[in-house]
């Protein structure tokens, strides 16, 4: 990975990477549903006015990959489009990325962060438990494609 890269907070100017860099990898692997439109065409209205947050590896003006963290309820963080360009991946930038969304998510004051993914998705799910997420029972996700959920708890307890 370049030594250059830096994570950015969302600007506007972002939106329309952050929404097709996961219409791709979506797209690419399952079908792109309602739920994901709603975040991914309305980030500012679904995610960062909500109390969220949008994180963005960056170099030069390349966004390379993001993340997002979307508040679910008091506490809970859920964490939540993470993609990384094709081009990028293999290099660190996932890892840069959820290292960037767990401080973050300290620093928003939640205890916990969860996700929704799917069992195929092996080399994600791998990232996830690195980075000391652990299996839980799938709840009501928005996502058809759930068939996997994950907990990471932060601060003291974590």
């Amino acid at each position: 990975m370049k030594a250059d890269v830096r994570i950015e907070a969302y600007r506007s100017e972002f939106a329309a990477a952050f929404a097709s860099l996961n219409l791709e990898w979506i797209a690419s692997k399952f079908a792109v549903e309602d739920a994901d439109r709603a975040v991914l065409l309305n980030p500012q209205g679904s995610i960062i006015e909500r109390g969220g947050s949008i994180l963005f590896a960056v170099c030069d003006s390349d966004v390379m990959g993001c993340v997002a963290l979307k508040p679910l309820r008091e506490g809970v963080l859920e964490l939540t489009k993470m993609a990384v360009r094709e081009d990028h991946r293999g290099h660190g930038v996932g890892a840069l990325l959820m290292q960037a969304a767990i401080d973050e998510a300290q620093r928003l004051g939640a205890s916990s962060l969860v996700l929704d993914t799917h069992s195929s998705l092996h080399p994600a799910i791998a990232l996830y438990h690195r980075f000391g997420f652990e299996r839980m029972p799938v709840g009501d996700s928005p996502y058809r494609r759930t068939d996997v959920s994950m907990r990471r708890r932060l601060g003291a307890s974590a």
